[in-house]
């Protein structure tokens, strides 16, 4: 579509605006699981980022088993059993001792 804009000899036709936005980087990651530890508190608040200031979004509870992805001093990055990120802090968890039994 083309605009006009008036002139001193009539009409002159002119491109319409282009909207420039900001492109983001659309990279896809592959991201692998570290380990799991389980839950040591009998309920752990899981927040959106790694420290007290972010917002709890769930919860995990005592002997949950969290899959590890991220570790951001003294908090990591998990996934509970029903699949939702998010992130604890590590010292309510325990190392899983992932021994072959047999």
């Amino acid at each position: 579509m083309n605009l006009t804009t008036r002139v001193p000899d009539g009409y002159m036709v002119v491109a319409p605006p282009t909207l420039i936005a900001a492109q983001q980087n659309n990279e896809l990651r592959t991201v692998t699981c570290k380990g799991e530890v389980a839950v040591a508190a009998d309920t752990l608040n899981v927040r959106s980022g790694p420290g007290m200031a972010f917002k709890v979004t769930n919860l995990a509870y005592k002997g949950e088993n969290l899959k590890i992805y991220q570790e951001s001093d003294g908090w990591i990055y998990v996934e509970l059993p029903s699949g939702k990120l998010g992130w604890v802090d590590k010292k309510f968890t325990r190392n899983i001792d992932q021994s072959p039994v047999g």
